[in-house]
């Protein structure tokens, strides 16, 4: 399967403003950047494409044939334009993807291994390896494995921290630990005359919604809206 290597120019200036490459036609592919422009793709390249007022040209800098290494040839030509002062709107170097390469397997791995950001944990419950991204590292989620690991890890805790992020099983714990509870943060009796039902069906302290209502009133008065 042969790789072309082309250049989309200005219609106006005729200068030289993107490189990539394609092994299908390349007004195909040239339709394929204008739809992905319309479709509102933030990337330069489609947003110049956007302020364009005519069809932009595209042309063939090198074919390639199968088997050869298209990615450091491509590599040369974006390095070459931007030597010679062209305005381009690639956003790397180049030498990644292929629009309709199939990749073997153990390429697909290099490339998902080069894109991992994130580090390798060792469970607090079972003791295994885990990878977790920057997102989910973010979130808390790297102390264990699996939400089963956490659970059994919380088996017998005297104290069990409940993350909100573990669904519904770790928001029913909370509210579970919350009913259990004999006196509120102003350790007043949860209790007797002290206890309040709301409508929702919240036990609510008496006297904390006291204070509430007198610091309310400190604040803004008795004032009737």
């Amino acid at each position: 399967m042969e790789v072309i290597i082309y250049a989309v120019l200005d219609p106006d200036t005729q200068e030289i403003r993107y490189i990539g490459k394609t092994v299908r036609t390349m007004n195909l592919r040239l339709a394929e950047h204008i739809r992905e422009a319309k479709r509102g793709n933030d990337l330069w390249f489609f947003r110049w494409l956007r302020n364009l007022d005519k069809k932009p040209i595209i042309k063939e800098l090198e074919r390639i044939s199968e088997g050869k290494d298209w990615q450091s040839i491509e590599m040369k030509w974006i390095d070459y334009y931007k030597k010679v002062g062209a305005k381009l709107t690639n956003a790397t170097n180049g030498g990644e993807g292929l629009h309709g390469y199939k990749f073997s397997e153990s390429h697909k791995q290099k490339i998902s291994d080069s894109h991992k950001r994130g580090t390798i944990f060792c469970c607090h419950s079972c003791g295994d390896s885990f990878w977790r991204s920057p997102s989910e590292i973010t979130n808390g989620h790297n102390k264990f494995c699996s939400k089963q690991c956490y659970f059994s890890f919380q088996v017998g805790k005297k104290k069990n921290y409940i993350s909100p992020n573990y669904g519904r099983a770790g928001r029913e714990a909370a509210a579970n630990k919350k009913r259990l509870q004999t006196h509120c943060k102003r350790r007043h009796p949860l209790s007797g005359e002290n206890l309040y039902i709301s409508t929702s069906g919240s036990r609510v302290c008496k006297e904390c919604r006291k204070i509430h209502k007198r610091n309310h009133r400190k604040v803004h008065g008795n004032r009737v809206d």
